[in-house]
Formats: C-alpha cells, sequence, structure tokens
C-alpha cells in the first residue's frame, strides 16, 4: 500500500498526539520514510516475548487488541488501540522483548514508522520525548498491574528494565500537561467526545471549586457504560474513579 498519498498521510499525523506538536519539515521527513500496511482482522501483528520489527505502528483505520497471556496461556485484555494511537513504542525504544500480544480487531490499516526516525526526534524534542516516556510509563504499569494480579509472564529480567527506566525520573518528566477536564454533570457522551477529540483516554472532573474530584477513563466507559448498559446521558460524577490520588510533580517516581 506503499502508493498511499502522502499528502493524506501528512494531514492525519499533523492530527495524531504527539506528532501534532513537530515542524512541517521534521513532519515531512517523517511521513518520507514510513511504509502503509493493512492487516485483517484476526492477524497477530505483535507476539508477546518476541522481537519487535523494528516499526513503530500508528492506526489511521481499525482496531486493535492489546493483551497480555499468562501462564495458562490464557489472554487478558489490557487495551484497545483504535485510529490515532500508537502501539510497538516500548519493545522498540527500550530494546525489550514485546510485552503484549497485539491483534487486530477490526480490518486495520497503519502508518509503520521506522524507531530511528523516532529516536532521532526523542534526543532533540524534550515535549515529544516526555510524551513518549509518559505513555512507556502507562505501559509498566500495566505490565506490573497484570503481573501482580493475574499471574501473567513477566520476567526478572524485563522488571529490571522497567525499574532502571524509572529510577531517578521525576514525575514531571512523566506526566502530560494541559490536562483535559469537564465538570460533574458533563454527560458520558460528552466526555467520551471531549476525549476523542483530544485523542486521550482519560478526563479528570472537577468539582465547584475547580478541585479535581475524580477520573473517567476509557476503561471506566467500557465497563460502567457498555458492559453495565448505563445510559450516556449518565452523568460521569456517577462513573468516575475517585477520590483523586495526586502527588508533586518534584516527586520521584520510583
Amino acid at each position: 500500500m506503499n502508493d498511499y498519498p502522502l499528502p493524506q498521510i501528512l494531514d492525519f499525523l499533523k492530527k495524531v498526539v504527539p506528532f501534532n506538536t513537530l515542524g512541517p519539515d521534521v513532519l515531512q521527513d517523517i511521513v518520507s520514510r514510513a511504509e502503509i500496511a493493512f492487516y485483517p482482522k484476526g492477524e497477530m501483528l505483535i507476539r508477546m516475548g518476541e522481537k519487535s520489527d523494528g516499526n513503530l505502528f500508528v492506526i489511521q483505520t481499525g482496531c486493535a487488541r492489546v493483551t497480555i497471556t499468562d501462564e495458562s496461556n490464557k489472554e487478558i485484555l489490557v487495551d484497545m488501540r483504535g485510529e490515532g494511537e500508537f502501539f510497538g513504542a516500548l519493545s522498540l525504544l527500550k530494546g525489550l522483548e514485546a510485552m503484549f500480544n497485539v491483534c487486530v480487531e477490526e480490518d486495520l490499516i497503519a502508518f509503520l514508522i521506522p524507531v530511528d526516525v523516532i529516536k532521532s526526534i526523542l534526543n532533540v524534542n524534550d515535549g515529544f520525548k516526555r510524551y513518549f516516556d509518559s505513555a512507556l510509563a502507562r505501559n509498566f504499569k500495566a505490565v506490573r498491574e497484570s503481573s501482580d494480579h493475574k499471574r501473567s509472564l513477566y520476567t526478572p529480567e524485563n522488571k529490571l528494565d522497567i525499574d532502571m527506566f524509572l529510577t531517578g525520573k521525576r514525575v514531571s518528566e512523566l506526566m502530560a500537561g494541559d490536562v483535559l477536564s469537564c465538570g460533574p454533570e458533563t454527560t458520558a457522551r460528552q466526555a467520551a467526545r471531549k476525549m476523542k477529540q483530544r485523542r486521550i483516554g482519560s478526563i479528570v472532573v472537577m468539582d465547584d471549586a475547580g478541585r479535581p474530584a475524580g477520573i473517567v477513563t476509557d476503561a471506566d466507559l467500557r465497563s460502567k457504560i457498555l458492559a453495565d448498559g448505563l445510559s450516556l446521558q449518565t452523568p460521569v460524577h456517577e462513573i468516575m474513579s475517585a477520590p483523586v490520588c495526586t502527588i508533586s510533580p518534584k516527586a520521584y517516581t520510583f
């Protein structure tokens, strides 16, 4: 699919976080080196424990299921990735074997960006690096939680690499700025739209005094709205996770 129109790829990446923070020359270089691929439903793109193929996958259309395999060979759902989201960063940027399985849930078109392109940007763009550090930290957290509670295949070697990544870093190096927020009476539908527009997976619910009262994530929308059959008009204060745990940006992560 390398005959895909380059201007169309460029227009798409301009809307994808964190690529939307890059200058036109950098984006043009990324597009010129990216490849486009189609994957049918059911195809396994990444297998847990295997080496990456050297590319970051950015989803243009379709959906992928991210899972971890436990000791009984059962797949445990970690996340769903859709349009404008990416996968493959963890194993690529940290040189680790893949910690997740990634399987196509709906026919998928992805832009494949070589890891050396991403690394060259990380070396000169602090904001871009901070975003990927934050994304990697979230992936590490998912691995830890699945290991602690679901007996996933989380090896001592991987644990060492993860702890080394986090050691010495302050919260400010990993956190995302410009936090998306809403009021407690905002409906689940409105919150979901805001999250989709910003291409992020959570929204902070603020109380009348402007203080964080709770947080709503993609997981909350799936488990409390879709799975439990609640109305999309449900106010977010009824589905948010609360209270919100806070920490100083100067605190160390580990």
